[in-house]
């Protein structure tokens, strides 16, 4: 697996970790002095780099819903899909 999949593998796992921990991550965020402080603190709850991180410190609200976090799901099974790495 290349690089690039490799990192929009631990993304796409980022988010599916954050929605699912979705009051962990709002509380931490909400917490933080600045957004800075939340990617960090968004790494550390996550055990994730930065670039996880600032993915979830990014997200909108509309991105917590059941539907959303099944289509990112999919999203990731398609991508292992089609890189023979299949879940």
């Amino acid at each position: 697996m290349d690089q690039n999949t490799q990192r929009d593998l631990e993304v796409l796992d980022a988010l599916l970790a954050a929605i699912d921990r979705r009051s962990e991550v709002m509380a931490a965020i909400a917490d933080s002095d600045d957004t800075e402080a939340a990617v960090a603190v968004i790494a550390q709850l996550l055990d994730v780099d930065e670039i996880p991180a600032t993915a979830v410190a990014n997200l909108q609200w509309r991105r917590f819903t059941r539907g959303e976090r099944a289509r990112i799901a999919r999203q990731r099974q398609e991508l292992l899909r089609t890189t023979g790495d299949g879940d």
